[in-house]
């Protein structure tokens, strides 16, 4: 992504404890890691939709050339072999060979030049760079929604492994708090019933984290497919989920919309080529003039060359109502595509709008679950220690345990809606990498 904005890390607490957690859980080591810009880079070279939707943008590029056509004269080559024989029912013996007996060779080249046809060539290639124009944006276009998808299964994958990290952590808890009712129990201090509590929390964590692995197999299969590699392969990646303070208010925002969204360019080269449409149909009432030239060797018992100018005008009178229609119909068409860029405009406007105000309001979420994260695990260490020395229950024990992993879960979940809106955002405000 372009770098409008500077990096923010997090909270020293917070890092200490996600890493802590690292260690503990035995992720990947940081030469495993995957950063955002990388998997972007991977997936502009590797993705199969990308890759298809540049070879739609080089085919457009391709008929770029066919807009000359419209304006050149046309030249063409014929050549001919006739071979012909005379009979006749007359008796008598012929005296001399008909001029229609015998081969003759035709070679011969013609010339056609529309010089004037009501300005439709020109229009038309207007038209066949406008279509160029539509079929590079429309490619663009799907690129950048692609790799928005390659941000969202990133920040997915990433968001996997904070919850499997938070799950790991809360299944160590709770295998130490089942050890130690079994001590209690064999001391005499504890109950069966405090051991089977235990041992029911134990087997909830484990299933969590079981189906936290499951969930983290799922996203990074995705996250490899979007990246061109074997959803399978043996390799594994960690993702570096990094937050960055939002830069630019939504004026600004609005302002990139306008000049760089690809759907408001979209309608608006749809526009251009209505109206082409509307002048195209208008040509039809006005004459066409076209010069032709030619020339052509004949070889027969004699040869003969002939050579031709020509100048031909061509002026319709009455066709069934067909132009009248036509004319009518581009004129709709050309008023209905105005009016779907202004109502295209209004909607990308309000998503840009509620893309930056959800950005905003996650952000300023990432910063209160940051406090909380530090507070839960202030707490989880005194109620810890309280319980060790006996001055609190065990359920009040397992509720601190639960408040730290909730606020990590919305602390992971926070970060994972700024980073989607900012992708969302950037995506409609034309200010991706797709090259």
């Amino acid at each position: 992504m372009k770098p409008l904005h500077k990096n923010v890390q997090p909270g020293l607490l917070v890092a200490v404890i996600l890493l802590s957690c690292a260690i503990l859980t035995g992720a990947p080591a940081v030469s495993d890691t995957l950063t955002l810009d990388r998997a972007i880079e991977k997936s502009l070279g590797a993705n199969f939709n990308i890759r298809i939707a540049r070879n739609a943008a080089q085919q457009a590029r391709n008929r770029n050339k066919l807009k000359y056509g419209a304006l050149l004269p046309q030249l063409h080559a014929q050549a001919g072999y006739e071979h012909a024989e005379a009979e006749s029912d007359n008796a008598a013996p012929v005296a001399s060979t008909s001029a229609s007996d015998g081969e003759s060779y035709t070679v011969g080249a013609f010339l056609n030049w529309t010089v004037f046809d009501g300005f439709r060539m020109f229009h038309a290639y207007r038209q066949i760079g406008d279509r160029v124009d539509l079929g590079e944006v429309v490619s663009r276009r799907q690129i950048e929604l692609t790799v928005v998808e390659v941000i969202t299964a990133f920040y997915n994958f990433a968001s996997a492994q904070d919850l499997l990290d938070i799950a790991k952590q809360q299944l160590e808890l709770a295998k130490s708090s089942y050890a130690r009712s079994l001590e209690r129990q064999r001391l005499g201090a504890a109950t069966e019933r405090e051991v089977l509590r235990h041992k029911v929390v134990l087997n909830a964590d484990s299933a969590v984290v079981s189906s936290r692995e499951i969930e983290l197999q799922v996203t990074q299969s995705k996250l490899r497919v979007l990246l061109g590699e074997d959803p399978l392969g043996p390799a594994p990646i960690s993702a570096d989920f990094r937050v960055e303070s939002p830069a630019g208010d939504v004026h600004l925002w609005l302002e990139l919309t306008r000049k760089h969204n690809a759907d408001i360019s979209i309608e608006d080269i749809q526009e251009r080529i209505a109206v082409s449409d509307l002048a195209i149909a208008r040509s039809a009432f006005r004459p066409v003039l076209a010069a032709n030239a030619s020339i052509s060797f004949t070889r027969t018992d004699f040869d003969l060359t002939r050579s031709a100018v020509g100048l031909s005008a061509t002026l319709p009178l009455l066709s069934g109502f067909q132009r009248l229609t036509s004319v009518q119909n581009a004129r709709i068409e050309a008023s209905s595509a105005k009016m779907r860029k202004k109502y295209r405009e209004l909607i990308i406007t309000s998503l840009v709008t509620e893309q930056f105000l959800r950005r905003e309001n996650a952000y300023a979420q990432i910063a209160f679950e940051e406090e909380a994260v530090a507070a839960a695990h202030k707490n989880l260490a005194i109620s810890r220690e309280q319980f060790e020395l006996g001055n609190s229950d065990e359920l009040e024990y397992r509720e601190a345990q639960l408040d730290f992993s909730r606020s990590r879960t919305r602390f992971a979940a926070a970060r994972f809606q700024y980073a989607l809106s900012d992708a969302v955002l950037r995506q409609l405000a034309g200010q991706l990498t797709v090259e």
